[in-house]
């Protein structure tokens, strides 16, 4: 509540509740400010997040991810931890620089995708027929012809 009531960007969320609360993806109750997500596709239930002061992020992305009993997770799964109890702008971009910038996930995490293999050149051929390519297509179905 007091890190809310600090937050500017926060204060003016609430004034704009305050003003008119019908339109509103936000709701302000006992203090605090929540973000009314839709639960699921086609089904009218909100689920409310707590709007979460730009001054806590960093401490809360310390407590999900870098935590000795969190694990250190990746992008993904700190994301699903996260977004079922609060919220912020650009709540995924933030998780993913925060990671990224993990120090021992940089020091021993390994890239599980295939770095593409560089392209060869071919040598030019020193007269006809030196040089023979070959392209691959099919299985083709059989036609009555």
């Amino acid at each position: 509540k007091i890190e809310q009531g600090q937050d500017s960007i926060i204060q003016q969320k609430i004034a704009e509740v305050m003003n008119n609360p019908v339109k509103s993806s936000y709701e302000f109750k006992d203090g605090l400010l929540f973000k009314l997500m839709i639960m699921r596709e086609g089904c009218n239930m909100k689920k409310k997040l707590i709007y979460l002061p730009s001054s806590m992020i960093n401490d809360l992305l310390q407590v999900y991810h870098s935590d000795p009993l969190t694990g250190h997770f990746g992008v993904q799964r700190t994301y699903l931890k996260i977004k079922n109890k609060y919220w912020w702008p650009n709540m995924k971009q933030s998780i993913t620089q925060y990671i990224q910038s993990c120090l021992p996930c940089q020091q021993y995490n390994i890239s599980r995708s295939k770095i593409p293999g560089r392209l060869q050149p071919i040598p030019p051929s020193e007269g006809p027929f030196q040089l023979v390519g070959m392209g691959y297509c099919g299985p083709f179905k059989q036609t009555p012809r």
